[in-house]
């Protein structure tokens, strides 16, 4: 039986997955520089944002944490480089980006003339 203490627990773990400071700070960034393409950056910050933490959450609830199990079901090999895969993607178009936007807005007002890769892309 489940106390009140799991649950809570529990629901701030979710919670916390979902919606972590980057999630804060960087859909306002998105949208203010998306301009036009509001849409596709909806989109693309729905999944990321969203649909890759809820499909982790169910792959978790379905094999109860052990994502050796999950993988492998593809096969030992194959399920070995299912996992490198997805970790060597995860840094370079999800985690990095977000991190370096996060950062960028958050020393911006402190420090105004700080470069951004931004800037040097619309020249």
């Amino acid at each position: 039986m489940k106390t009140h203490y799991q649950t809570f627990t529990l629901s701030l773990a979710i919670f916390s997955m979902f919606f972590g400071a980057g999630n804060a700070i960087f859909p306002i960034i998105l949208g203010a520089t998306s301009q036009i393409q509001i849409g596709w950056a909806f989109i693309g910050l729905f999944i990321t944002a969203i649909g890759g933490p809820l499909l982790g959450l169910l792959g978790a609830t379905l094999f109860h944490g052990r994502c050796i199990e999950f993988f492998n079901r593809a096969g030992k090999i194959p399920g070995a480089l299912l996992i490198f895969v997805s970790l060597a993607l995860l840094g370079p178009f999800a985690v990095i980006p977000r991190c370096v936007t996060v950062a960028y807005v958050a020393f911006e007002p402190i420090l105004p003339s700080t470069p951004s890769c931004r800037s040097s892309i619309y020249v």
